[in-house]
């Protein structure tokens, strides 16, 4: 056992109990573990203000059809005014294969301002785990777990961006596991990426906000994806896992060094990054005019233009992204003399 810093694993959970407004979700993550065709999981819920219900249970998707009612295993409070619910299960799998496992809550805490009237908002998040048979060799993984408690601290640098580092622990099979990390939609209806941002991504295990300039509190998922390299008899970048963090960060006043001012800079973000099918482009803050979007290969190869307007408004595009192969692209936006640039990731 190693900490590690990059990873992402898909589960989802079906979580139905009493739930008060007052007791809103701040975060949820789940650990995983299989060994051949039997696994283990572990759910940790993150509420505010929570008072105890012994009644409370959430229902567990194993994925292969099987659903079962899990009761509260163990509690913890924290000086942050967290708590956090602990849930316990295993499951044997008849079949080998990739499995959803899956989790559904409610609700939210209120007031979140990227996720639309969150209070009366529940979630559901997926992970994933690749089940393998007794006939294959190394079937044991333990999928990517987080390591410390989702309201850690923020490193917040001089020149106003935000640093959140985030660790993991994984197993390492001989040197041949790779840890890759995004930012993906926090899992709830409602959610959109957080306005007026330049910038929202991972840098290895580094969550990196480029200057945000409102305060309040955001909603954020973390995906990690755990794939085996190159393992012997087993074909090259085999997913192994794929977990998520979903969690709130608090953004004060004293973190931003300046605020938003119409016709005074511009902004202008890209979601999601990495994108498989839809890439969603936000821009504002301009004074009105033309512009102009271009997107463009790692040589410099265009194969999108779009003329836009500009002004102080936020407005968006969609672009699809789906027959596109897999890699870095360029987006260019042309405002008068000026060119302002963002780098894009497409996955499958």
């Amino acid at each position: 056992m190693i900490s590690r810093t990059t990873g992402i694993i898909i589960t989802t959970i079906f979580l139905f109990a009493e739930y008060s407004f007052s007791q809103g979700i701040w975060g949820i993550e789940m650990a995983k573990e299989v060994s051949e065709l039997h696994a283990t999981v572990k759910i940790d819920v993150w509420r505010k203000a929570w008072v105890f219900n012994q009644n409370e249970s959430i229902i567990l998707d194993w994925g292969d059809g099987y659903q079962e009612e899990l009761p509260l295993g163990n509690y913890g409070f924290f000086s942050s005014g967290l708590a956090r619910l602990s849930y316990f299960s295993t499951h044997y799998y008849d079949q080998p294969g990739l499995y959803a496992i899956s989790v559904k809550d409610s609700f939210l805490l209120a007031d979140v301002l990227n996720i639309e009237n969150s209070g009366n908002k529940g979630m559901v998040l997926t992970d994933s785990l690749n089940v393998r048979g007794p006939d294959v060799f190394s079937n044991w993984n333990e999928a990517t777990t987080f390591v410390g408690y989702p309201d850690g601290d923020i490193i917040f640098l001089v020149d106003g961006v935000l640093n959140y580092p985030m660790s993991y622990q994984t197993d390492i099979v001989s040197g041949t596991e790779d840890l890759q990390e995004t930012i993906v939609p926090f899992p709830a209806e409602g959610y959109s990426p957080p306005a007026y941002t330049n910038a929202l991504y991972m840098d290895e295990n580094v969550l990196v906000w480029d200057k945000p300039i409102e305060p309040g509190l955001y909603g954020v998922c973390i995906k990690v994806r755990e794939v085996r390299l190159d393992y012997p008899m087993v074909e090259d970048s085999l997913l192994m896992s794929v977990t998520h963090r979903a969690f709130m960060i608090e953004i004060d006043s004293s973190m931003l060094v300046s605020t938003y001012t119409p016709f005074v800079e511009g902004i202008l973000s890209v979601y999601p990054n990495p994108a498989s099918e839809k890439l969603q482009i936000q821009w504002g803050g301009f004074t009105p005019g033309k512009g102009q979007f271009s997107l463009l290969d790692v040589h410099g190869r265009e194969w999108h233009r779009e003329a836009i307007g500009l002004g102080a408004a936020v407005q968006s595009l969609e672009v699809d992204v789906s027959d596109r192969p897999p890699g870095l692209y360029v987006l260019r936006m042309q405002v008068g003399d000026e060119v302002l640039s963002r780098k894009v990731v497409v996955e499958r």
